[in-house]
């Protein structure tokens, strides 16, 4: 392995370069350049809100966006022979872009900054947990940023090659593999300092920190849907830093925690579910993972105990009637003309996937995990800012040899964070169905029929009485924001729709 010259466990490294310190082995992260990218009729940004898969305009709610390239030099990591990482080469140029939606009322700003590398299973950028969290975010003036990662550059290309032209993630030397991979033109480990880059810009005072003017309390908590957050949480939280060694993220988020991490680099090797390089521990700020029933079996490996060690702050929840994906995560997807446009639209806007499964299933459009990366992000922010625990939950429970999920009568999961779609639910789940691609991981819900929700409830009133009741009890244990027990009570107390799908 070759590593940068002068590397020793007494360095601390400046990203891009290297400098003399007595201290433990740190990286600290510099702060990058930014440029801001006006939009304009003719040209709007990826992603832009208005032309999400379902627009959504921020001015009435007195938001904004902007987007900014950012620009640096980062390096390149490799695990070393003692099992922590370390730095294979460095120096090399990349520029990325990322879309900040943050209040137009600088004193709304609440000191929230969720900061979302954004999801590149597509090969292009998807603001999954925008999807889920939109709501919250503008209601409580948090600040979202949107990162785009190293995959998803050439589809911004297609997408306008002149707007996006600058964008790269070039190898600082000629790749030594071909992992057909992006095409094998880009350095896919720069995005951990890029990502460490991002964070210490939006701390910064810097005149281009497009926050600059948003005060100097602000706090960085980064989610995703994927591996790179669980990836830095693990592995980089403890080594990259700000000067003076503080950390750059203040929390970690993680939809569906992984047990594997993924390679360091473009030609690395992905360390397997069971090696203690995995292991979530010790990451020194507070972490929450938030899992679906149907993520569960996959990823037991990576279940472990809840702590309140200042050093080991960790809460797993996992959360009955939810799904892996439904319709929320959906929301902030690309309008499907722009995907066309990226070179990346599969199936219809209806059904977004290139493969239809047999039989059959729908998209959940319940709000289970909406509401759970709610109240996990409040958490959070609070375990963060005046060190109050979130409350703890159990397991969902697993059939003998823990291959499938325990299902109760109603075909719920039995355990997990219980709420009114779980304990008087309208619906049961569907964790995944037979058929082709990703089939098996989306889920879904099989409505009750009219007769079963009669022999359960009675009267749509008397379960409305019920659950309205179970609503104030999550509010007053904090498994539920004040803001979306507003909006469940309006979901409880709306008309009845008679379903059409019998229970199984």
């Amino acid at each position: 392995m070759r590593r940068l010259p002068g590397l020793s466990a007494a360095l601390i490294l400046m990203a891009g370069g290297a400098q003399a310190a007595p201290a433990a082995r740190t990286v600290i992260a510099p702060v990058p350049e930014a440029r801001e990218i006006p939009a304009t009729a003719p040209a709007h940004p990826f992603l832009a809100t208005r032309h999400n898969m379902v627009p959504f305009d921020l001015a009435p709610v007195g938001y904004e966006e902007v987007e900014a390239f950012v620009s640096g030099r980062a390096n390149v990591y490799d695990w070393g022979a003692d099992g922590r990482p370390e730095i294979r080469s460095g120096g090399a140029p990349y520029a990325t872009r990322i879309l900040v939606r943050r209040p137009a009322d600088k004193s709304k700003f609440s000191g929230v900054v969720v900061v979302e590398p954004m999801l590149d299973a597509r090969s292009s950028d998807w603001a999954m947990m925008w999807g889920y969290l939109h709501d919250k975010i503008v209601r409580d003036g948090d600040v979202w940023v949107g990162v785009t990662l190293p995959k998803s550059i050439g589809s911004l290309k297609k997408f306008d090659a002149a707007r996006y032209a600058p964008l790269a993630f070039a190898p600082a030397t000629p790749l030594a593999c071909k992992t057909g991979e992006a095409g094998d033109t880009l350095e896919e480990g720069l995005r951990f300092d890029m990502l460490a880059q991002v964070g210490a810009l939006l701390k910064s005072s810097s005149p281009t920190n497009p926050l600059a003017a948003y005060g100097p309390s602000r706090r960085l908590f980064m989610t995703e849907q994927g591996g790179d957050a669980n990836t830095y949480a693990t592995v980089f939280q403890t080594l990259l830093r700000l000067p003076g060694g503080k950390p750059v993220y203040d929390g970690f988020m993680l939809k569906t925690q992984g047990a594997a991490i993924p390679k360091l680099n473009h030609c690395g090797q992905a360390v397997p579910a069971g090696d203690p390089r995995g292991a979530l521990k010790g990451v020194g700020v507070p972490v929450i993972a938030v899992m679906a029933p149907g993520e569960v079996v996959g990823f037991q490996a990576s279940r472990r105990d809840d702590s309140d060690d200042k050093a080991d702050p960790y809460r797993r929840y996992e959360v009955a009637a939810g799904n892996h994906l439904d319709r929320y995560a959906y929301s902030g997807f690309p309008s499907f003309e722009d995907q066309a446009k990226a070179g990346v639209a599969q199936g219809a806007p209806e059904w977004p996937f290139a493969n239809q499964c047999s039989p059959a299933i729908q998209l959940s459009g319940l709000p289970v995990m909406k509401y759970a990366f709610d109240t996990a992000l409040s958490h959070l922010a609070a375990w963060s800012r005046d060190g109050t625990p979130p409350p703890r939950a159990p397991r969902i429970a697993l059939k003998p040899g823990g291959r499938f999920v325990e299902l109760d009568a109603n075909g719920i999961a039995v355990g997990g964070v219980r709420g009114v779609h779980a304990d008087l639910p309208i619906s049961a789940d569907a964790l995944g169905a037979p058929g082709p691609g990703n089939c098996r991981e989306i889920g879904g819900t099989v409505a009750y029929s009219w007769p079963y929700l009669t022999k359960l409830y009675g009267t749509p009133k008397a379960r409305a009485a019920t659950a309205l009741a179970e609503v104030d009890a999550m509010v007053k244990a904090r498994w539920l924001t004040p803001g979306d027990a507003d909006l469940l009570r309006a979901e409880i107390t709306a008309p009845p729709k008679p379903p059409v799908v019998p229970a199984s």
